[in-house]
Formats: C-alpha cells, sequence, structure tokens
C-alpha cells in the first residue's frame, strides 16, 4: 500500500481545479492553517479528530516513532511514494532544495580511512511500519527556481544554485511536545514521541531584498564587516568572501543542506540522539556530484585501492555474514566481476580519493568538532551485505542511486541507548518488529542514533549506492574516563585521609557474601566510604578543563586535514613562493609587520593544552587522509607568548593586526604571528603580492 502524504488528497476525493485552488488559497492563509496530519497505513490521520472513526485525544496522536517491539506500529505500505505519481515531469524538475559550496584540494595525496561501521542487513518479510518523514514532493506552494550548473552535468553540486523569485515553501518537523522520550510502561525503554507542523511561508525574494537591504546599510554607515549570511540560505559566496567564512558557520550550513528542509536547530531538539528522521521527496541526483559509477570506475583507475584496507566483498546470506576480500589491489575488472555475482562492495574510506566528499566531511567536523567518517556502499538487486546490528556512532544514511529497504528496531536494552560500542550481529528472531520500515530512492536521507538495531536489503530489481556518514563520539562517559584517573591521583597525593587502613570490620560486612545482610556495621562502613568519595573525589575546574583538552586532543590527531581554496592559498604560506638572489640568498615574498591582519585558518585548526609543565599547541592540519597515519603534530610555546595564541582563538572569525595582540614588545607579537603563519595556521586578510 503506497504511502498518502499529509498534502496529498486521494483519487477518489479530488476537487475540481477551481475548488482546489480555493482550498489552497485558505490552506495559506494564517487564519486557516492545516491541521497537523499524520501518514498511517495509507490513511489520512487528523490529530485531535477521528481516526478510523473514533476520536483520538492529542496525546495519543504524539506517540509516532520508535515504538517497542510489542506496541509496533502498523504496516504503512512497501515504502513506495505514491505522491510522485501525480507529478508530472515539470513539477518534479522544480527546485527546492539548495546546496552549499563545494572546497578543492589540489595538494591532497594522503589516505583517510573512515570509519568501519556496517549499516547494512539481512532481508525479511517484516511488515512495514509508520515513520515521521519530511516529503518534499508534496509540499504545499510552487517552486520554480533556476539552476546554473557551472560544472556542465546536471547534479546538486553545490556551488551550481541560483535563485530566481518566485516563492518556495516546505513542510517541516518540530521537536516533541511531551519532552525527550516518552516512557514504555512495560519494558522501562524510552519511546520517542514526534509531531508534524507546518513550515510558514517565506519568500526568496524576501530573502535576497533583506540582504540587499542589509549591504546598503552596511555601506552607508561605514561597517565593512560581511554580513553573516543565514544559516541553510546556500548563496554561492564570492571570491571575496572565501576567506572571511567562519568554518563552524560554514558545518552548520552543510547540516542545513543535508537535512533541508529540517533546520539544525529543529534537528537537535527533535532527532539528535533521540528519533530517526529521513528527509524524501528531493531531486533524484541531490547526492550524485558526492559518489557515482564513473567516479567509483576513475577511483579504482587511478588510485592504489586494496582489498580489507580500502575496499570489502562481503555477503549476508542464509543469516550468516561473511568477508570474501582477495588479496593484494582491487582493479576495477575484479569489483564489478564480484559486484555481477551478487556480491556487496563496501569502500572504507572513499573521501581520501573523492574531493567533494571529502569537502562535506571537512566542514561538518568543524561544527560537531570529531572526526567525520564515509563510508560507502554498493549492493547489487536483490542483496544484502551485512547482518542486523548497531553502532556507536550518529548515522546519516545519503541514498546516492537505486533502492534500499531499510527496517530499524528499538535498542535491545536501556544500556545499549546511545550506544558507546558497536554491537555484534544479530539474527532475525531476535529482533522483533520493526519501529521504521521504509525505502530510501535516490536523494533521501535517513537519520538514525547510535545504538538503533539497523538492517537493509536491495529489492529485486533495483541495485543501491548509499555513503554512511558517521559522527560524534563525544559522550559524559569520554570524559569521565578522561577525567577520574587525574580527579583520583590528586585526591590521594593531597589528603592523608586516603591512606588510612581500611576498618577491620570490613572484610565481614562489606563484599559479595555480606551483600543481602543488614547490619549497623555494614551500614556505617557504606556511609563512611560514601562520604569519602563524595568530600576528596570531586573534580575542579582546572581539572575538568584538562580533560575537556584530551578530548581535543583526539579530535587533533584523528581529523582530517583542511582544504585550503585557491583565495585561501594566497593569504597562507601554501601560496607562498621564495626567491634566490644572484648571491644565492633566499628571499621570501613575505613579511609580517604590526599592521598586518591575520586570523585562524579554521575555528578548530590548534588547541592549547597544557601538558604538565609544557605547553603546546596541538594541530590537524598536516594530518594525513589516512586515519591517525602519523604521530599527532604540535609544537610547544613558552607560557609568556601563550597570550597572543588565546587572543587569536577568541578574535576568530575577525582579523587582528599583528600590533593589538597582547605581547610587548612589539617585535615579539610579530615573532609569534610569524612562527604560525609559516606552519600554516594563520591566514592575512590581504595577499602579500
Amino acid at each position: 500500500m503506497a504511502e498518502i502524504s499529509a498534502y496529498q488528497i486521494p483519487d477518489a476525493e479530488k476537487p475540481s481545479p477551481a475548488k482546489k485552488q480555493q482550498q489552497n488559497n485558505a490552506a495559506l492563509s494564517p487564519k486557516n492553517a492545516p491541521k497537523h496530519t499524520a501518514k498511517h497505513n495509507g490513511e489520512i490521520k487528523d490529530n485531535g479528530a477521528k481516526q478510523n472513526g473514533v476520536a483520538k485525544s492529542p496525546k495519543a496522536v504524539q506517540k509516532m516513532a520508535m515504538a517497542s517491539p510489542k506496541k509496533g506500529l502498523k504496516p504503512n505500505g512497501s515504502g513506495k511514494r505514491a505522491a510522485n505519481s501525480n507529478l508530472n515531469e515539470s513539477q518534479r524538475k522544480k527546485k527546492q532544495m539548495s546546496s552549499y559550496s563545494d572546497q578543492s584540494d589540489d595538494n591532497a595525496s594522503d589516505d583517510y580511512s573512515g570509519g568501519r561501521n556496517d549499516d547494512e542487513g539481512s532481508d525479511d518479510d517484516s511488515n512495514d511500519c509508520g515513520d515521521i518523514t519530511v516529503d518534499l514532493t508534496n509540499s504545499v506552494g510552487d517552486s520554480n527556481d533556476t539552476i546554473n550548473d557551472d560544472d556542465g552535468d546536471d547534479d546538486d553540486d553545490i556551488d551550481d544554485i541560483d535563485y530566481d523569485d518566485d516563492e518556495v515553501e516546505s513542510p517541516a518537523v518540530a521537536p516533541p511536545t511531551a519532552g525527550r522520550r516518552s516512557q514504555d510502561a512495560n519494558n522501562n525503554v524510552e519511546k520517542p514521541a514526534l509531531t508534524a507542523v507546518v513550515k510558514p511561508k517565506e519568500t526568496l525574494l524576501g530573502r535576497r531584498q533583506h540582504d540587499e537591504g542589509e549591504a546598503t546599510k552596511a555601506a552607508e554607515t561605514g561597517n565593512s564587516q560581511p554580513k553573516q549570511r543565514r544559516v541553510g540560505h546556500l548563496d554561492k559566496p564570492t571570491c571575496e568572501e572565501v576567506h572571511l567564512q567562519d568554518s563552524v558557520e560554514e558545518g552548520k550550513r552543510a547540516l542545513s543542506w543535508l537535512m533541508n528542509p529540517i533546520e539544525p536547530q529543529k534537528f537537535f531538539q527533535g532527532y539528535w540522539e533521540q528519533n530517526p528522521c529521513r528527509v524524501v521527496g528531493r531531486k533524484a541526483n541531490y547526492f550524485s556530484h558526492l559518489m557515482s559509477f564513473p567516479m567509483i570506475e576513475e577511483m579504482l583507475l587511478k588510485n592504489h585501492l586494496e582489498f580489507t584496507t580500502n575496499i570489502d566483498i562481503t555477503s549476508y546470506k542464509n543469516g550468516k555474514r561473511e568477508t570474501h576480500n582477495p588479496d593484494g589491489r582491487a582493479m576495477p575488472l575484479t569489483v564489478w566481476s564480484y559486484y555481477s555475482n551478487g556480491y556487496s562492495v563496501r569502500f572504507l574510506n572513499p573521501s581520501t580519493y573523492l574531493e567533494k566528499l571529502r569537502a562535506l566531511c571537512t566542514r561538518l567536523q568543524e561544527f560537531f568538532y570529531c572526526l567525520v567518517g564515509a563510508n560507502a556502499y554498493l549492493t547489487p538487486p536483490n542483496s544484502q551485505g551485512c547482518a542486523p546490528h548497531y553502532d556507536d556512532i550518529e548515522t546519516f544514511v545519503l541514498q546516492v542511486e537505486g533502492r534500499k529497504r531499510w527496517r530499524l528496531y528499538m535498542p535491545p536494552s536501556p544500556s545499549d541507548i546511545m550506544a558507546r560500542v558497536s554491537s555484534g550481529n544479530y539474527s532475525q528472531k531476535d529482533l522483533g518488529t520493526p519501529t521504521l520500515d521504509v525505502v530510501l530512492e535516490p536523494g533521501d536521507i535517513l537519520y538514525f542514533p547510535r545504538g538503533t538495531v539497523h538492517q537493509a536489503v536491495t529489492e529485486e530489481q533495483q541495485h543501491s549506492l548509499h555513503i554512511t556518514l558517521s559522527v560524534y563520539q563525544q559522550s559524559y562517559a569520554n570524559l569521565v574516563e578522561k577525567l577520574m584517573p587525574s580527579v583520583m591521583e590528586r585526591a590521594i597525593r593531597q589528603h592523608l585521609n586516603l591512606h588510612r587502613g581500611l576498618p577491620l570490620e570490613t572484610w565481614r560486612h562489606l563484599g559479595y557474601a555480606a551483600g543481602g545482610q543488614m547490619s549497623e556495621e555494614r551500614d556505617k562502613l557504606l556511609g563512611d566510604i560514601t562520604k569519602l568519595v563524595q568530600t576528596y573525589l570531586l573534580p575542579s575546574a582546572e581539572q575538568i578543563d584538562a580533560a575537556v583538552d584530551q578530548l581535543a586532543k583526539r579530535f587533533q590527531h584523528e581529523a582530517l586535514p583542511p582544504i585550503v581554496q585557491e583565495e585561501e592559498k594566497a593569504r597562507t604560506v601554501f601560496g607562498s613562493v621564495s626567491e634566490i638572489d644572484k648571491q644565492g640568498n633566499r628571499q621570501p615574498d613575505y613579511n609580517l609587520t604590526g599592521s598586518t591582519e591575520v586570523r585562524l585558518l579554521r575555528a578548530n585548526i590548534l588547541r592549547l593544552i597544557k601538558e604538565g609543565k609544557v605547553i603546546r599547541i596541538y594541530y590537524y592540519l598536516d594530518n594525513a587522509l589516512e586515519y591517525c597515519k602519523f604521530d599527532a603534530s604540535y609544537m610547544e610555546i613558552q607560557p609568556e607568548k601563550v597570550s597572543v595564541v588565546e587572543a587569536l582563538i577568541r578574535a576568530y572569525p575577525k582579523y587582528t593586526s599583528v600590533k593589538e595582540l597582547p605581547l610587548c614588545p612589539q617585535d615579539r607579537s610579530i615573532e609569534v604571528a610569524t612562527a604560525l603563519w609559516e606552519r600554516g595556521l594563520l591566514m592575512t586578510k590581504e595577499p602579500f603580492k
């Protein structure tokens, strides 16, 4: 049974064109905003209204996604979008999404290994279940954006978007109204609750007029500071803007492009670490600039990819997952031979070789402050490559080509929610009823939190190519693991009460055998130890800072190196060319002075860390594309010069003249700035040439 969107009317109930226009006008009126409706089992449901003839309370309709296996949602059909069949060709071509600017790196040559997270699973005939979906094919309103494809192709390459002035409206998804999770009284597993609303209309013309008005106002007041682009407003930046961008905001903008029309704030409120969500109905080639069959062919021919290191050949048959990797280099004919014989191909680090995919990962890592790994999965028709399992990362599935059926299940136990370690493989009988059963088509994206059990399979006549982005292993547990050893070490060193011997009664009243006994001696011993821990093992602010720095140090070691664009190279050491005079002396083409304005290359390009009595600057600029191929890069700095680095960190993204840096005399500020610039960590506002 096909899905019916909240904005699609079944054929039998379609009004006349005049009446339809009247209904549309009424729907867009603020006084007549459409009530939220939810998709379920092919029926249109109106929250707060009747469902199948029975009145439902608002609380009853809030529990939608991620139901427990015992209380799974009813099937909603095969996952095919009937709405698409009612659109003509011109409507399908209308553009409702935006893209962000791709970056390029002419000097990238090393390898980067993304996370090895299986995200597929076994085939099964479980029923389809309801889901929270943003379907862009059924938006109220019209879209008539113009695509200027500078590359000459027809994909949604992010540099190639230009808008006209027609109105665009998209549905959006609101955060849960009943708290972060609802509680299942039967198994004590938290279940998410979601509602959906219609996003208010906004015109691209209005956006443009607002931006132009702000620019005019800035010019009149003499304020040369660049205007800040709206998050999700993915216009193509000018060359002059590149060296003025804030890398964290650019990462947020990349997330907006991924999840459009769900804004980042709503995404984090309603879904992040809580609920799965997917966006459907976008242009089929939305992700095609990131990866494709021709790109795979070229990648295999031009680079030395090896089985096991860069590529896995996998299968999942009769409930058993196997790897079939031969030895040596993965030549195209060998890879395609396996694929033609029904095996899945997993690319472990495609961002090493695919520049635009790497650009997306480097942008997102600045926003999430963690390594963003990318795997890709190429699966032939009617196949699966991995067993059901859950991962220890937040997962974004980008469907590039073909179709794939995904089924999600509740974490097996409450302790598996937001899991810190990936699970082993599950058998089908362990899973129960899926909480989400959908088919992804090209351009769709599916997000689900770590700890979500998932499995995926291609359909009989459809292959699949999808990319998995893996992010965020930065939990409070990680922080406490770094924090408590130092807290205990300092407490033991400083407090003599922790040196005292245990009372002799300890051995008779504490331990496994004494656990079921109640006595005054036992209660006193437990109370004394608890008080001791609460008194002496509370961390100080300094210790928490040091623990956070250790997590940040890990990021500096794991992160992808930045992609330095041409406009940036002219302002960094990467564009510097030294000359040799007639006497054989080197003549550099740069000279930092007190009036030179500088800033960090990226917001998170470096981290200032105190380790013992030494202060070091860790940075990811020199990292290889291969995961942790080299030791972490750092430079030591004298304590009296630390204030210069701190000032640069605080000033980003603004430029600061060297003479304004807090170090006297000025020559010492120039010395520190020059050292950072020569390592590629600083960028000047104006090129030296």
